[in-house]
């Protein structure tokens, strides 16, 4: 099993999924309607800010790689120079990567 990365979260909550566009929240309507909770920022221990350009689906899983049962946020994000797919859960009140950008 991998370990799991705590992270701190700058995250939108969401009340109504009309006004997304108009702020340029990277989430569709249908998934703000689904997972009204969308992270915008990611920080890492190491002091990393972790840019999250789209939330591409949101599914409820158990982590393959580091255990437990969460919301999963496929996101398209970007560290520095670097852009990639990453996997960000929510668990509760907690926020975790599966493994570091």
């Amino acid at each position: 099993m991998g370990r799991k990365v705590e992270i701190c979260v700058l995250a939108l909550y969401v009340a109504d999924s009309e006004g997304l566009s108009f702020m340029k929240v990277p989430v569709s309507k249908a998934l703000a309607a689904r997972y009204p909770v969308v992270p915008l920022r990611l920080c890492t221990r190491a002091g990393d800010v972790i840019i999250i350009d789209s939330v591409r689906d949101v599914s409820r899983v158990a982590s393959l790689k580091a255990g437990g049962l969460g919301d999963r946020y496929t996101c398209l994000a970007t560290l520095g120079d670097r852009q990639r797919e990453i996997y960000v859960y929510k668990d509760e009140d907690k926020w975790f990567l599966e493994e570091e950008f």
